[in-house]
């Protein structure tokens, strides 16, 4: 923790990651032991980590479902469901890991025979089935003449989701595709909306972070696209029982955004109270993986 320092309107501000660790909190802490008094925020820091990770496995679910349901047809597999995700049924999809448990669904976008904008859909969007039941893709290719080769989609029936790959409600196989025909079916796909549940439930090195966050609803194409995924919080709390310390979440405002890798942006205001002296702070994330703290006597 640092002692780049300055004096603000609420107090002493100890800022950064370089410096002198005697400055830490030096006008608030008497004798105390500052370093230990903020290893909570540095718990509840690598805990908001967890929404790194949780952005990129929501970046997989939607990319499955647009890129995902495509490479499924073309390779004639049936289900095109990403690691570490299973659908539980009634528009569910669940992860865990990490102390974090993530629940997903996603809605419609527009009126559709089977849902009206802003339904859930319930079916399971990774079947193929859910589209088109036994889909194959067929390339008729002419040796002689390859103008008059042509490739077309193939399949036995209609899934309860066929529109959404834009070839209307009964379509007739087969269906002649152009060169653009994958490009229609994964903007179709993309463009349906989702939001996602996340509770964490977490043991840090010396304290205990829980916190609920929901994510703001969205079309699946504008995370892919790099549009910031907002994170709305819900309750949040971490406790460190040694100290007989608790840190109050004052202010939340952090999003995710998808990149190589992915990386918050924002700022958590808090409040340390317990033990020797209190204190409050923030965390600020600009595009990073991990909070730049900033620590004030009050």
């Amino acid at each position: 923790m640092g002692a780049l320092g300055f004096l603000g309107l609420s107090g002493c501000i100890i800022s950064g990651d370089d410096g002198d660790d005697d400055e830490l909190l030096r006008e608030c802490r008497a004798d105390a032991d500052a370093e230990a008094h903020v290893e909570i925020v540095v718990d509840y820091d690598q805990s908001i980590h967890e929404m790194v990770a949780c952005g990129g496995l929501n970046v997989t679910l939607v990319s499955s479902v647009t890129v995902g349901i495509v490479d499924a047809i073309i390779d004639n597999r049936s289900d095109a469901t990403p690691p570490d995700w299973e659908f539980q049924g009634d528009g569910v999809y669940y992860t865990n890991g990490g102390g974090a448990e993530m629940t997903t669904r996603f809605y419609a976008n527009a009126d559709f025979s089977f849902a009206a904008a802003g339904d859930p859909l319930t079916e399971n969007l990774f079947l193929v089935d859910s589209y088109l039941v036994g889909a194959r893709v067929v390339a008729n290719i002419d040796i002689n003449d390859p103008f008059s080769s042509s490739v077309e989609l193939t399949f036995d029936g209609v899934g309860p989701y066929v529109e959404l790959l834009g070839y209307g409600e009964n379509p007739t196989s087969p269906i002649a595709l152009d060169t653009s025909a994958w490009d229609r079916v994964k903007a179709s796909l993309g463009s349906l909306d989702f939001d996602s549940d996340i509770s964490v439930d977490d043991t840090q090195s010396v304290s205990t972070v829980r916190y609920d966050v929901k994510t703001g609803r969205m079309p699946a194409s504008s995370l892919l696209s790099g549009v910031g995924m907002g994170y709305e919080l819900e309750m949040a709390s971490a406790t460190r029982e040694d100290l007989g310390q608790a840190l109050i979440v004052e202010d939340w405002g952090i999003e995710f955004v998808d990149g190589s890798p992915g990386a918050l942006n924002g700022t958590i205001e808090f409040r340390v109270e317990g033990d020797a002296f209190d204190y409050s702070g923030s965390l600020t994330y600009e595009d990073d993986t991990f909070g730049t703290p900033e620590y004030r006597c009050e």
